[in-house]
């Protein structure tokens, strides 16, 4: 409609006269004749212009468009074209302007709330424009059609590298790890020579009011902080704080009605620009309709102590810098791989996993590990297209694994890392899409496994010789009820714990598709443990090849399917 009036507004704009109107004895004005040219038959009457009287601009406008040569008559008007100077005087000035402004100073915080004006600020300009958004959970990488590129590397020599929050580190946690490869990356590209250790949140999932909710946490809640820093040499420091850091607000009110976790992300502090929307999502006083969409990275694009990056809509800034960089193979400059061998769990979560060991196998056996992707919304997303649905079919092959290929190893468990709340759902259209295969594998999984952690035991493998058992959930359960005063670290802890466990066992038997199952063949590689590398399939177990060490993973949709 706009452009239709303007359209309207441009030929009526044609139509003016130009010449002055003449007005008659009562004050009527009249319109001048127009004339014709007589040279051309069957065109549309021409204005007559006149040359003894200023034009107005608008029509001035039309006559240029029409080809015609600009008489100094017809020039711009002084008065227009001192406007015009005054414009693009202050455009040029502009940057100067802003060059000279202080630094922004930490937002003042009260010990009740935030200011409502600085979070409207900060919300206002954030992109959260309606663009694809395509799922990345554990198992999937995601190619983004709709986001900008990413920024060339700078050459900044900044202090710190910040993870920008919101939204921190989201997906399943391999897909985490991935965006915490291309943070470290991007540092090292820039040459940053820190990550800052109070930025890097992760995601985990913990109950709030009955439901499953992601919930930033504290890297070093979880991760062991000094080991990673033992690799300084080839990965940028975890540092706590850096000097004159202008751009990070810190000693901010914690809330007696907040879990002690969301209490712990607050006294870490935020960067100063979006202080109150980051700690007002912590808090829950707002919380977006879609986490994903909200892009705050021009928010901090000034700040350089520390500098930030992540985000993106659909988070995929970072995630797309990975693939941009795993298709190069060079850009990765071995990162990847010191990675998977820096990012290791606190002592007190290894301590715990191995109890998780030795409390149901004898210290003279070994153990393998299966991970078993029948989670429902795995069997209904494509990259579960052509795994192994049949639980029962999967665990038949792990015992012919045991008897054949693993029989010197002597076998006495089978540690099984799964979701068991992703099986046990039992209403929604994933559920009704594939109930057949959810049904039979959930009466399996509690048949063989049972409840191995104070309740019942499940029969096992081979008559009963191989007992079969969980970690993760299960372990963490038990840990909550020996320490009911702990804070409740989610998901994102047990799935750590079952991924150390995977990597500390004689057998790993995975699956394509997962980026899961990926990490952990490439950590016992590196771990010199490729040689029991297996993945499972359709048509029965085999051994990994090239030594144990898998392609990269890719989307699902670009690799062969097996």
């Amino acid at each position: 409609m706009l452009r239709r009036k303007a359209q309207l507004g441009i030929a009526k704009e044609k139509e003016i006269p130009s010449v002055v109107e003449k007005s008659d004895a009562r004050g009527v004005k009249k319109r001048p004749k127009r004339e014709s040219n007589p040279s051309v038959q069957g065109q549309k009457p021409q204005l007559v212009i006149s040359k003894d009287k200023e034009l107005p601009f608008n029509v001035e406008r039309s006559g240029a468009k029409s080809g015609k040569k600009r008489s100094k008559r017809e020039s711009i008007s002084p008065t227009l074209f001192l406007k015009i100077f005054l414009v693009v005087g202050c455009l040029l000035l502009l940057p100067k302007l802003l060059s000279t402004q202080q630094p922004n100073e930490p937002v003042p915080m009260s010990t009740h709330q935030f200011s409502e004006e600085g979070k409207k600020s900060e919300i206002k300009g954030i992109d959260t424009s309606d663009q694809e958004v395509k799922r990345d959970d554990d198992n999937e990488n995601i190619v983004m059609d709709h986001i900008s590129p990413s920024p060339e590397p700078t050459g900044l020599q900044d202090n710190a590298l910040a993870l920008l929050y919101p939204p921190g580190l989201v997906g399943g946690y391999r897909n985490q790890v991935i965006r915490l490869l291309s943070l470290a990356m991007t540092a090292i590209k820039r040459k940053i020579p820190s990550l800052l250790l109070p930025s890097l949140l992760w995601s985990t999932q913990i109950v709030i009011n009955g439901k499953e909710t992601w919930v930033p946490i504290p890297h070093d809640l979880i991760f062991d902080v000094e080991y990673w820093n033992s690799f300084s040499g080839n990965l940028p420091n975890l540092v706590e704080a850096t000097d004159s850091m202008d751009c990070w607000t810190t000693h901010l009110p914690t809330k007696p009605d907040l879990s002690h976790l969301m209490n712990e992300v607050i006294q870490r502090g935020f960067l100063t620009p979006i202080a109150n929307l980051s700690y007002d999502i912590v808090a829950r006083k707002f919380v977006p309709t879609n986490l994903r969409r909200l892009d705050v990275l021009g928010n901090v694009s000034h700040c350089k102590n520390p500098h930030a990056y992540g985000g993106g809509i659909a988070v995929g800034r970072l995630w797309r810098d990975y693939a941009t960089m795993n298709e190069k193979k060079t850009d990765l400059q071995g990162a990847d791989t010191d990675i998977l061998k820096a990012l290791q769990p606190k002592q007190q979560w290894k301590d715990l996993a191995h109890s998780c060991i030795t409390d149901r196998i004898d210290s003279e056996k070994n153990y393998i590990a299966l991970h078993a992707r029948i989670e429902l919304e795995m069997m209904n997303h494509r990259c579960g297209k052509n795994m192994e649905r049949n639980l029962t079919h999967l665990f038949d092959n792990v015992q012919l694994l045991i008897e054949n290929e693993l029989r010197e190893d002597t076998v006495g468990g089978v540690f099984v890392a799964v979701s068991r709340a992703g099986i046990e759902l039992n209403e929604g259209q994933w559920y009704e899409s594939v109930k057949t295969y959810a049904d039979e594998n959930l009466a399996t999984f509690n048949r063989v496994v049972g409840d191995n952690l104070g309740g019942s035991i499940g029969e096992g493998l081979g008559g009963g010789q191989t007992i079969v058992f969980e970690c993760g959930e299960k372990l963490m359960d038990k840990y909550y009820k020996q320490n009911p005063n702990t804070i409740d670290y989610g998901s994102l802890l047990q799935s750590v714990v079952n991924f150390y466990v995977a990597t500390e066992a004689k057998a790993f038997v995975g699956v394509r598709g997962s980026s899961y199952s990926t990490d952990i063949w490439t950590t016992r590689y590196h771990q010199g443990k490729g040689d029991r590398n297996y993945e499972y399939t359709r048509k029965g177990i085999i051994l990994m090849e090239n030594g144990g060490l898998p392609p990269k993973h890719t989307d699902c949709k670009h690799r062969k399917d097996v």
